[in-house]
């Protein structure tokens, strides 16, 4: 059964209000920090229509109204909405802009602009993370509540992200209890999503699968598109984890179409990584070779360039065993390219010999002699590849002229 949860708390209604607020302050930097919480508040719904448009209201307040606190409302919001695209380096710029502009400003304007430069820096490469999250926690005022709660939950995760999940989950589930306790839903169905998400990681999938339940139940009465995303995904792994292969296929795929739908490029990548171990396990060649296809725009339009390569070399290898030779030697040249860019012979040696072999199983023999030859010249004495390339160039070295 789906939980009642109150309409002030439901995202729709609740950034419509803001934008109504909004529209009813006297002043530029009222209105730009209403607009402000009404672009954070479809943020969190997953509308990025209706953020882009509020969002640059507030930005267009803000520059009217010539306060630097408003200015600084603004620009964290601004570093959400980057983050959610996948755009880590102009998220860190805002949030740094943030921080600076509200030093001066409230407490907890400075303390979730701190938590957002945190959860930006991780993403970007992890500076200073642990530090930003104690200050953030330190500035924040109403421990168990609002914004401190939203802290309390990144400082739980924390472990997770890194690498522990075992050692996140007695915090996890005190932020759950301390939502619930506060009446706060949002916070709830987060706190129950990164428990989740904990146990997943720590492989007890039979805890896992009720507290992605309850999230899910309570994102959907919320009308919060990510965290419906976000649950299904960790619903697919906990398939995913029990042998449930063919089940978790069509949970991850629901996750992906909403990633999809709410411009989450990163999510999207991260549940397309899954979704790919799984066709992989049912033997889907030609399925998979579909879904490589997007794998590869998604990383690409991450700026991920090294993983673009990777992908492409999987969609090659992929459209070979289905026989589409053209499209593979496409794919592996698309790969090789990226490589020569990078300055990555190590890479490149892997693409020249996997040209290689799609033109040997296009009985090009002559393409195949050249690609695998200069495999050869750009492998290193101890790369793994290289004695298959050797061996087959001594064949075709060998054969009749």
């Amino acid at each position: 059964m789906q939980p009642t949860v109150p309409d002030t708390a439901r995202l729709t209604p609740h950034a419509e209000a803001a934008e109504a607020e909004a529209v009813a302050q006297t002043s530029p930097a009222g209105r730009a920090r209403g607009w402000a919480e009404a672009a954070r508040t479809w943020l969190r719904a997953g509308r990025p229509d209706r953020v882009a448009v509020a969002l640059e209201r507030a930005e267009q307040e803000a520059e009217r109204a010539h306060d630097v606190t408003a200015r600084g409302v603004v620009a964290a919001v601004a570093a959400e909405q980057a983050l959610r695209v996948g755009r880590t380096r102009p998220a860190v710029l805002h949030a740094e802009a943030a921080v600076h502009d509200l030093a001066e400003g409230a407490d907890d304007e400075l303390a979730r602009a701190l938590l957002v430069l945190a959860t930006a820096r991780e993403a970007d490469g992890g500076v200073e993370v642990d530090a930003l999250l104690e200050e953030a926690a330190r500035r924040a005022d109403g421990e168990g509540r609002g914004v401190a709660l939203e802290i309390a939950l990144a400082r739980a995760s924390r472990p997770v992200r890194l690498g522990h999940p075992g050692q996140a989950l007695r915090a996890l589930r005190q932020v759950v209890s301390a939502a619930e306790a506060a009446g706060d839903p949002v916070l709830e169905a987060a706190a129950l999503t990164a428990l989740g998400r904990a146990l997943v990681d720590a492989r007890d999938y039979v805890r896992a699968r009720p507290a992605h339940e309850r999230a899910l139940a309570l994102h959907a009465a919320l009308g919060a598109r990510p965290g419906v995303v976000a649950s299904l995904g960790g619903l697919g792994l906990c398939k995913l984890g029990t042998g449930g292969t063919a089940d978790a296929v069509p949970l991850l795929t629901r996750a992906i179409d909403g990633c999809r739908a709410t411009g989450d490029l990163p999510a999207e990548a991260a549940w397309r990584a899954h979704l790919d171990h799984a066709l992989v396990l049912l033997q889907r060649t030609e399925w998979r070779a579909r879904e490589l296809r997007r794998f590869v725009e998604v990383v690409r339009a991450l700026g991920d360039e090294a993983g673009t390569a990777s992908l492409l070399c999987e969609l090659g290898n992929t459209l070979r065993e289905v026989r589409d030779l053209e499209g593979s030697a496409a794919a592996h040249a698309a790969s090789l390219a990226i490589s020569e860019a990078r300055g990555d012979a190590h890479a490149a040696s892997i693409d020249h010999a996997n040209l290689g072999w799609t033109a040997l199983a296009a009985d090009d023999l002559d393409a195949a002699h050249a690609a695998f030859r200069r495999a050869l010249e750009l492998a290193a004495p101890d790369a793994p590849h290289r004695p298959a390339v050797a061996e087959i160039l001594t064949r075709l070295d060998q054969r009749p002229t």
